[in-house]
């Protein structure tokens, strides 16, 4: 957990129960190794009731500037045009103009999700960049492989997400490569105790996040 106050010149408390990650990708003013939920439980009974008024509203109105501008943005990107190393994606684009791009499907999908939905995602190039499509106002709704890059994780995590939450719905979202590994989760989803899923698959018959990795080494 890293708590931000301020911006550019910002000093930076960051919490983590692995005392090798404090200060691994950025300079911190304090480095606390420690349970981030019971860390940010003390710090807050040391505030004063007052404390961060007087900067409050000035942070709201930055970040609903910011989540303005970005969404914008996002409503204008039809293909990766913001990742130019990305030349194989182009090739493909030209070879099957017909079809949609992941970021054409995320704006689709987006506009039809629930409101109360949970998802997940899993690994790849389609996955990444639906990470900034969707927009939660409650905890628990996003889940994620994160750094741990388990390829397969999508399919699972979010019939794990429906059992757990039968009466809310949920969809998970894969590339075809990815979901491929985790097909052995078919045998449970048919199980007639439990409730059905959704599952999105994005089908570009490849490897893409390997070929991409593979491009920039080359």
């Amino acid at each position: 957990m890293e708590w931000i106050i301020g911006q550019k010149n910002a000093s930076i408390i960051q919490v983590d129960i692995n005392s090798d990650r404090i200060g691994l990708t950025k300079k911190v003013t304090v480095g606390i190794c420690g349970d981030a939920k019971l860390v940010a439980k003390q710090i807050l009974d040391k505030l004063s009731m007052t404390a961060g008024d007087k900067d409050r509203q000035k942070r709201k109105d930055i970040i609903h500037q910011t989540k303005s501008a970005w969404l914008q943005k996002l409503s204008s990107l039809d293909h990766e045009d913001d990742d130019e190393g990305t030349v194989w994606n182009k090739e493909a684009r030209e070879r099957d103009a017909d079809r949609m791009s992941p970021r054409q499907a995320w704006r689709a999908i987006q506009v039809g999700m629930p409101e109360d939905v949970i998802i997940s995602s899993d690994i790849g190039n389609n996955c990444a960049i639906g990470n900034a499509y969707p927009t939660f106002e409650k905890g628990r709704k996003y889940l994620a492989p994160g750094l741990f890059g388990p390829c397969g994780y999508g399919f699972p995590s979010i019939l794990g997400a429906k059992i757990g939450c039968p009466d809310t719905p949920v969809i998970g979202f894969a590339g075809d490569g990815a979901f491929g590994i985790s097909m052995n989760e078919m045998s449970s989803c048919a199980r007639k105790e439990w409730p059905a899923i959704t599952m999105v698959i994005f089908r570009n018959y490849q490897w893409g996040a390997e070929k991409k990795k593979f491009y920039s080494l080359v």
